[in-house]
């Protein structure tokens, strides 16, 4: 028995990364109604009295069709260009710069395949604009449809990069929105949680004082259950807190569980030097400690063994918890995972795809949670250096 949850990858609010590669180069249903509406448009605008003029051929309705059609073609390029572009750094200056020799290249090729089709396909005055004497006519309709192709290329980059910078900061605003509702609802838990704090605590240190002295078991219970909550509720609405308050709650919790599983419970806690700074979001370590006990321990009469280790990897914080199991196994209804499915949901807030948390196998014995916090800000070491702690 174990975790109720199947491995996990990546995550963010908009997390599509399967569909990646897909969403590059075919693009959405969305952005070919578009593409189809915005082409369309410009078919319809340059035909314009042609279907009201007798003289009008079935070629020169085909050569603006073609126009159109090689702009969509060609449109769906600079696409993919911008779409990896802004995958990589952004909507920035710099990246509208390296744009310049594709808006200038194009619109090149866009006419060049009007002529080509000219002097191959459709006759020649379906696309050549004159034929007056002296004037060559494929240098003369180069020119003139060279100018509004470039501004058709134009056009469709400032509207497509337009649209971009309009999702992203929609995106952005539900983001806080979402997270402004986190809080509130942390507050407001915190709230429920402080209706009295100073008569919860002054109730337990009274029935601790009823206990008689030679019963250290249940004194100790209440004491470590007073610390818990006391660093449960002095977290209050703190986005992010130093590993060290972090590993503070968790001891706690781990003492007051040593007291029911006694020797069923077996704890090793491995911490990198200096990790004790990095600023995590609360009860990031206590929750998988939690669920390593309920899943790791509790279900096994042996009990088991859990192994904590946290280290600094590459600019990134890396929490392991390791106990005893395997996924997949536990009964319906034993959890509904809400704490994991709560610690995901902050995370990705707080620092987006940037962070990790995963379940997975480790053998076939093991179960492995593994949480990947990034940098973010730190205080100055207040803690020692590499600990193990039975």
């Amino acid at each position: 028995m174990s975790h109720p949850e199947e491995p996990m990858v990546n995550f963010a609010l908009n997390a599509t990364l399967p569909d990646e590669p897909r969403q590059r180069w075919l693009g959405s249903r969305l952005y070919w109604l578009c593409q189809t509406a915005g082409w369309g448009s410009v078919f319809l605008l340059l035909l314009g009295p042609l279907p009201f003029n007798n003289t009008a051929s079935a070629a020169e309705v085909a050569a603006l069709f073609l126009f159109a059609l090689s702009g969509a073609a060609l449109s769906h390029v600079l696409r993919i260009v911008l779409h990896a572009g802004i995958a990589r750094e952004g909507i920035r200056k710099r990246l509208l710069l390296r744009l310049t020799p594709w808006l200038l290249g194009l619109p090149v090729v866009h006419v060049a395949l009007q002529i080509l089709v000219a002097r191959t396909i459709l006759p020649h005055q379906a696309i050549l604009m004159t034929t007056r004497p002296g004037v060559d006519p494929a240098l003369h309709t180069f020119v003139d449809l060279l100018g509004l192709s470039a501004g058709l290329f134009v056009t469709w980059t400032g509207a497509y990069v337009g649209l971009r910078v309009y999702r992203q900061y929609q995106a952005a605003r539900i983001e806080r929105l979402e997270l402004a509702a986190h809080v509130q609802e942390a507050a407001w838990q915190a709230l429920r949680a402080q209706i009295n704090p100073h008569l919860l605590f002054n109730s337990l240190n009274c029935i601790r004082a009823l206990i008689p002295g030679d019963l250290t078991a249940p004194r100790e219970a209440l004491t470590h259950l007073s610390e818990l909550l006391r660093s449960s509720l002095a977290l209050k609405q703190d986005e992010l807190i130093t590993l060290a308050r972090e590993l503070e709650t968790v001891e706690s919790f781990f003492a007051l569980e040593r007291l029911r599983f006694e020797q069923r419970l077996r704890v090793t806690m491995e911490i990198a030097a200096g990790a004790h700074t990095w600023l995590v979001p609360p009860f990031l370590v206590q929750i998988l400690a939690e669920n390593a006990v309920h899943y790791g321990v509790a279900p096994y009469e042996d009990g088991g063994d859990i192994r904590l280790r946290i280290t600094q990897q590459n600019g990134f914080l890396v929490v392991e918890v390791r106990n005893r199991g395997q996924l997949g196994q536990l009964p319906p209804g034993r959890s509904t995972g809400l704490g994991l499915t709560n610690l995901r949901s902050r995370l990705a807030l707080l620092f987006g795809s940037a962070a990790t948390l995963t379940l997975t196998n480790e053998g076939s014995s093991l179960v492995l949670a593994r949480a990947v916090v990034p940098a973010n800000r730190s205080l100055p070491p207040a803690h020692p250096t590499m600990s193990s702690l039975q």
